[in-house]
């Protein structure tokens, strides 16, 4: 509950989502929890075995998430210069998806480049799943996993829609937050990559 309920692009991306419409936000959480349950159903079937095994599955992670993220901060910073611009200069920024299927795939796609789902499901969760462990057990293990994602994240989508009058007031710096908070993890996730290709 700890690692799930903890604050980083998903959270991020579900303000930002929330705040230009309910519906939006509670689909983009939904991506974040099918996301989430992509990360249990690997790590059930091996994926810390596996990280073990071909080392090079996490710097090829970090780098798609890196520049998935890397991405998602230009846009933002972008979304922020365009708001910020004076009246006949760029324009309005696009708001975040409104539509609740881009707003779902933004959500998974967010979270499968999250280098905290990577880190806790690869190399933290992974590590108390057993080879003999039974079907039952990783049915109860997946239930309360997504139950809690469920409830936390479309809890945060809910609450942003109860401020989203306060937040749609501060779009704009919540936009260059977002795009500074994922250009920072960004750098850090090629960072890391790129020592691991170097070294």
């Amino acid at each position: 509950m700890a690692a799930i309920a903890s604050p980083g692009p998903d959270i991020v991306q579900i303000i930002r989502t929330g705040a230009a419409s309910r519906t939006a936000g509670i689909w983009c959480a939904v991506g974040i929890c099918t996301g989430n349950l992509i990360w249990i159903t690997a790590s059930l079937a091996g994926l810390s075995a596996a990280v073990r095994t071909f080392p090079g599955i996490v710097t090829a992670l970090q780098i798609v998430g890196g520049l998935f993220l890397g991405w998602l901060g230009i846009a933002a910073v972008a979304a922020w210069r365009r708001a910020s611009a004076p009246p006949g200069g760029a324009g309005a920024a696009p708001p975040p998806p409104r539509h609740r299927w881009a707003a779902w795939r933004l959500g998974v796609a967010t979270n499968l480049s999250n280098p905290k789902a990577l880190l806790f499901f690869g190399a933290i969760f992974a590590r108390f799943i057993h080879p003999d462990d039974t079907i039952a057990t990783a049915v109860v293990i997946t239930v309360v996993l997504v139950a809690v994602e469920v409830v936390w994240f479309v809890g945060v989508a809910v609450a942003v829609e109860k401020m989203a009058a306060t937040i749609r007031a501060r779009a704009q710096l919540i936009d260059a937050v977002a795009g500074v908070v994922f250009l920072a993890v960004a750098a850090v996730m090629l960072g890391e990559a790129a020592g691991a290709l170097m070294f």
